[in-house]
């Protein structure tokens, strides 16, 4: 049979097994999508977008990232914070299990723990209805364990980053940040 007539069939069994239509609760927005969008955006009056970037740029310098991506003509800021996510009582767990399972004779591996973290911020500016302009600014955490693996991965949800991000942005820029 050739091979055009097997992609055929296999592309036919696939997509027969593929649900006809998407449930709609999948594409409604979460509960606390309002409540996320007020935490990371704030609105100021100025039409200087390169000069708003650049400020965000700035403060994120100063809170310990790393610029990896800027673009003034697409209105985005990339950066990255890479530190250490050892947690102590993590670690006195694992080597408590690696004892335990070693005395009991079942081998005397350590469970993995965490090791480094990386924490990567996307500041995203938009112009306003109003004439001046949004900025959104999100974090995202991904977590190595002591193997290199992937061990957890999330966004930051905790006010605390970016109360203290928009409050040095209102500073360094002398423009106020309005709640959206």
């Amino acid at each position: 049979m050739p091979k055009r007539s097997l992609a055929v069939i296999a592309c036919a069994l696939l997509s027969a097994c593929m649900p006809s239509e998407i449930p709609k609760e999948k594409l409604q927005f979460a509960d606390e999508a309002p409540a996320r969008l007020r935490l990371e955006s704030r609105g100021f009056e100025t039409a200087d977008e390169p000069k708003l970037l650049g400020d965000g740029a700035a403060v994120l310098k100063e809170l310990g990232f790393t610029i990896d991506t800027r673009s003034d003509e697409l209105g985005f800021v990339g950066a990255t914070k890479k530190g250490s996510a050892y947690n102590v009582a993590e670690i006195a767990a694992s080597a408590a299990t690696a004892i335990i399972t070693g005395v009991a004779g079942l081998g005397a591996t350590m469970p993995a723990y965490s090791k480094n973290q990386s924490i990567r911020a996307a500041l995203v500016s938009t112009r306003a209805e109003s004439g001046g302009l949004v900025l959104r600014i999100t974090l995202q955490r991904v977590v190595w364990d002591n193997e290199e693996k992937v061990a957890k991965t999330e966004l930051l949800t905790d006010p605390a980053p970016y109360t203290e991000f928009f409050a040095k942005l209102t500073k360094t820029s002398g423009l106020e940040a309005h709640e959206r």
